[in-house]
């Protein structure tokens, strides 16, 4: 396959596109001293808090000896996310946070699912740091803000059950109960 050209939404392209070899790709390109960007949670949470993350990002980095540099964005989920969409008064000058948080590394004798827990740990530090110092302050019961932060978004207990019900339906594929190593 022909390389793509040399921009990040194209390298993510290129390594979804390269299917069940796409693990294996990855951890090469990683140990070439190329960069990716995985977005371990796979989606936005309806919760507004860090949600459970896949953990192919801390396999593929202990494996490849390579750092994980966690990155959150807090503010762009008021622009266009489920159950609200675009608005285009909403997004006029929009501020959003991005936070980039301590470089991680994960030795490849380190467990799995604790490498992946200090990843999620860490995201949710950048989430918490970009509320703290967000221009805009949210009213009580905000859509946009954590339940227990005040805000009107579903608490964690909520949020689990909705996407339960979302995987039951057909409307989105659940949380992996556990991933094996390609």
């Amino acid at each position: 396959m022909p390389a793509p050209p040399s921009a990040l939404p194209a390298i993510l392209w290129w390594v979804t596109a390269q299917g069940p070899g796409a693990y294996d790709f990855a951890v090469a390109k990683l140990r070439a001293g190329e960069y990716l960007a995985i977005l371990p949670e796979a989606g936005v949470s309806r919760s507004f808090k860090g949600r459970e993350c896949k953990t192919g990002a801390a396999r593929m980095a202990a494996e490849a000896g390579v750092p994980i540099i966690p990155v959150s964005v807090w503010g762009s989920h008021r622009l266009m996310t489920r159950d609200h969409g675009f608005s285009a008064r909403r997004a006029w000058k929009a501020p959003v946070r991005v936070h980039i948080g301590e470089a991680l590394r994960f030795p490849p004798e380190s467990g799995t699912d604790a490498a992946t827990s200090r990843l999620r740990a860490e995201l949710q530090l950048c989430i918490d740091a970009g509320i703290a110092d967000f221009p805009v302050p949210a009213q009580p019961g905000e859509w946009w803000m954590p339940a227990d932060l005040g805000g009107g978004a579903p608490s964690e207990e909520e949020r689990r059950k909705l996407d339960a019900d979302d995987a039951a339906n057909g409307r989105r594929r659940g949380p992996k109960q556990a991933d094996t190593p390609n």
